[in-house]
């Protein structure tokens, strides 16, 4: 009875989320969508070539100052490597331009660019060799920072 039970509520689920709107409808913006920490993959899985993305600081002096304040603290996971270990990836959070998302990919080529959000990188996984973190602009602090999956 428990299995009957169980395979009717995966079907109501999958029903109803079939029914929902797309993500934009609902939220606005698709860019309120990350990546989970609980989220379990591969290292090795990423979207684009976030290298070859365009750094916007380039040419907006404001988002390297919005950096250096991120960066000023230096706190890091426990766990972490330094800070010029990594490769960091920022990029706006929100449309609102509120909150900046960063992801930090230790491996990679260091230093450190402002991309848009879909040229982020995308990794599951990693432990410490991947960071990710939420920056609240307007508060000028960090929401969230964490290694991601076990590494």
């Amino acid at each position: 009875m428990r299995v009957f039970a169980g395979l009717i509520l995966c079907v109501l689920g999958a029903a109803a989320a079939s029914a929902m709107p797309p993500a934009d409808d609902v939220l606005g913006n698709t860019t309120a969508l990350r990546d989970s920490p609980s989220i379990a993959g591969r290292p090795d899985e990423t979207r684009g070539q976030p290298a070859d993305a365009a750094d916007l600081a380039q040419t907006q002096p404001e988002l390297a100052a919005i950096m250096d304040k991120i960066e000023g603290p230096g706190r890091l996971p426990d766990g972490a490597a330094p800070l010029a270990a990594y490769a960091r990836y920022y990029a706006w959070a929100d449309i609102q331009k509120t909150k900046v998302t960063a992801v930090y990919v230790r491996g990679d080529t260091q230093g450190r660019r402002w991309v848009e959000f879909d040229d982020l990188p995308m990794i599951f996984d990693g432990g410490c060799g991947v960071i990710e973190l939420v920056y609240d602009v307007k508060r000028g602090g960090l929401d969230e920072i964490y290694c991601h999956g076990r590494g």
